[in-house]
């Protein structure tokens, strides 16, 4: 069954804390963590790759140091146990998404906020902008990040990401894209987020977790 794990950043990681946890994820993921300028993006991203490990860990009940990572050809983190266990990490604002699956899989969450409509020409079919003007101004919002994030999941999905235009397919009022399967959720009234996989057994509710409750979990496992 598909999972969907969301943490909300309430508290920036203190430097002990962060130096604490950095040490424990793969080499050239800190190295990447530590070149953003701004804090909070480097606490998300650490964040995230918390969240990933101590929900696989405990899958799998395994040990954090007994996890590898590969990457395929377009750079999409995968399990390298050669164990069917797959997961996407997204995160936008406040929060930090994980779904984790039997099968591929991917997650996209934005943060519902103003911007000019016409950067829908972007990433939107011409079927989707005919009906995305056509709908009442104040629900256009919603519906472009909806699009947005269900176009993401699905290209993160197939594991192509930006060699994948999302211009280039449809998913408006579509429960999916060939046999890949789509699902949207509000988290909050600001937030979306969707899901893409080749199952279609989508929980009916997302698992929220506590911040400071996640960091003392995954203490346990490493």
């Amino acid at each position: 069954m598909i999972e969907i794990y969301a943490v909300k950043l309430n508290t920036n990681l203190n430097e002990v804390t962060f130096n604490e946890f950095i040490t424990h994820i793969d080499m050239f993921k800190q190295e990447y963590i530590r070149k953003f300028k701004n804090n909070i993006d480097a606490d998300r991203s650490l964040l995230g790759n918390i969240l990933v490990r101590t929900v696989i860990c405990q899958k799998l009940k395994i040990k954090n140091y007994k996890i590898k990572f590969a990457i395929n050809k377009y750079g999409k983190p995968i399990l390298n146990n050669n164990i069917k266990l797959y997961f996407n990490i997204s995160h936008s604002g406040k929060w930090v998404i994980c779904a984790i699956d039997t099968k591929t899989i991917g997650v996209d969450v934005e943060k519902i906020q103003n911007l000019d409509i016409t950067i829908a020409k972007q990433i939107c079919t011409k079927n989707e902008l005919n009906i995305l003007y056509n709908v009442k101004e104040d629900k256009q919002l919603e519906i472009f990040f909806k699009l947005w994030t269900l176009k993401e999941s699905y290209v993160k999905a197939i594991g192509e990401g930006l060699n994948k235009s999302l211009d280039s397919f449809d998913v408006w009022l579509q429960e999916g894209i060939g046999n890949y399967n789509l699902k949207t959720y509000l988290i909050d009234k600001n937030y979306i987020l969707s899901v893409c996989s080749l199952n279609n057994d989508f929980p009916k509710e997302i698992n929220i977790l506590n911040q400071n409750n996640l960091y003392d979990t995954f203490r346990k496992f490493i």
